[in-house]
C-alpha cells in the first residue's frame, strides 16, 4: 500500500469525519477517556486535532500547515510577477478581442474588435511581493511590517503585493479553519483590515484586500474566486493553484493527524531554496512518512470504504459501517 493510498483514505475518512479519533473511539464504547493527549481537552474530536488543540498551536503546528499553503501561492504569484515583468521589458502586450461570423449565403461580418484585458502584473514594471514566510533567496522573512510608505499600521497580512507607480496594492490574508467556520474567519479577518483599507485609500492608494480561506481538509472558500479574477489568473494557472494549495492542506492535516498523540512533533518546515523541481519537492519528504500508528487500521477501510460507496448501501448501514471500520481498528 503506497502512501498516496494512505492519504485518499485519510482524505475520505476525514470528509465524512469517521476518523478513530478519541472522542469518535469513546461514543463507540471502545475507550473510556477521550481527551486529547496534549492539552488536555476532554473532547478530542478530528475538529480539535486539526483547529482547535491550543498546545499544537503553540508548538508552530498549525502555524506550519498555514504557511505551507501560503508559500505554495507565493510560488505561484511570484511566477506571475515575473512574467508580468518581463512582458513589460519586451514590450508585449494581450491581443484584441474579436469575432467574426458567417451568414448562410457565405457573407463575413467581423465584430468590433475589443481590448484584451492587461493581467495585473503587466500593467507596471515595479510590482514588489511581501510574504509572511521565510525565503532567503527572495528576501522574504516572517514577521515583516507593513511597507511604511503605504500606512503606519501593526497590521500584518500575510501577503501585501504593491506598485509605487500605480498606486496600487494589494494584499492578501489566509486562513485555514475548519470548513463549517470559513464565513465566520471571512467576515472576522474582513473586519480587522477594514481601518487598513481606509487608511490607505485615504491616501489616494487604490486597495485590494482579499481574504482566502483554504479548509484543513483541503476545501476552497467561494472567495478563491475573487482573488483569481483580482489578480488575472488564466483557467489553467487558477485550476493548477487551487489543487497545489488543495494537496498542501491535505497532507500537513494528515501529518497532524497522525502525531496527535505526540507531545513532540519534528515539523521540517520548508526552507524556501528554490529549485528546479521546486513544485514537486517541497513536501517530498512528507509522503516518505512512516505511518506507525493507523496504517495498520488504515488497511482494513478498504473494504467498508467500498461498501459504503455501493448503491445499494442504505442509509441507516452508515452507524453499522462506522462500527466495522471502528473493529479494524482494534483488531
Amino acid at each position: 500500500m503506497s502512501g498516496e493510498d494512505d492519504l485518499f483514505r485519510f482524505n475520505l475518512a476525514a470528509t465524512e469525519d469517521v476518523l478513530p479519533t478519541p472522542s469518535a473511539l469513546k461514543c463507540w464504547q471502545k475507550v473510556i477517556d477521550a481527551s486529547c493527549n496534549l492539552c488536555g481537552h476532554r473532547n478530542c474530536t478530528l475538529r480539535h486535532i486539526l483547529c482547535g488543540c491550543q498546545t499544537a498551536l503553540k508548538q508552530g503546528r498549525k502555524t506550519w500547515r498555514h504557511d505551507s499553503v501560503l508559500y505554495a501561492q507565493y510560488q505561484q504569484i511570484r511566477s506571475m510577477r515575473n512574467h508580468g515583468a518581463a512582458a513589460q521589458k519586451l514590450g508585449l502586450k494581450p491581443k484584441e478581442a474579436h469575432s467574426s461570423f458567417v451568414s448562410t449565403k457565405g457573407n463575413k461580418f467581423n465584430t468590433v474588435s475589443t481590448p484584451a484585458a492587461v493581467p495585473l502584473f503587466e500593467t507596471s514594471d515595479d510590482w514588489q511581493l511581501q510574504f509572511d514566510i521565510t525565503v532567503k533567496s527572495d528576501s522574504q522573512s516572517k514577521n515583516a511590517a507593513f511597507p511604511p510608505h503605504i500606512a503606519a499600521t501593526s497590521c500584518r497580512p500575510d501577503a501585501v503585493i504593491w506598485s509605487d507607480k500605480l498606486k496600487t496594492v494589494v494584499w492578501i490574508e489566509l486562513t485555514s479553519p475548519w470548513e463549517e467556520n470559513m464565513t465566520k474567519w471571512h467576515f472576522r479577518k474582513h473586519e480587522k483590515y477594514n481601518k487598513l483599507a481606509t487608511t490607505v485609500r485615504n491616501k489616494g492608494w487604490k486597495v485590494h484586500p482579499l481574504c482566502v480561506e483554504v479548509g484543513c481538509r483541503g476545501f476552497t472558500g467561494h472567495n478563491w474566486q475573487h482573488m483569481a479574477r483580482t489578480l488575472n489568473m488564466k483557467k489553467g494557472m487558477n485550476k493548477r493553484l487551487k489543487m497545489r494549495v488543495t494537496q498542501v492542506a491535505q497532507r500537513c492535516s494528515y501529518y497532524l493527524y497522525l502525531n496527535h498523540k505526540n507531545r513532540e512533533c519534528h515539523i521540517h518546515l520548508f526552507t524556501g531554496h528554490a529549485t528546479k523541481n521546486d513544485d514537486s519537492t517541497q513536501l517530498h519528504w512528507l509522503q516518505q512518512l512512516n505511518y506507525k500508528e493507523i496504517a495498520t487500521a488504515l488497511d482494513g477501510w478498504a473494504t467498508w470504504v467500498h461498501r459504503w460507496l455501493l448503491p445499494q448501501t442504505s442509509h441507516s448501514r452508515v452507524p453499522s459501517l462506522r462500527y466495522d471500520m471502528v473493529q479494524c481498528v482494534l483488531h
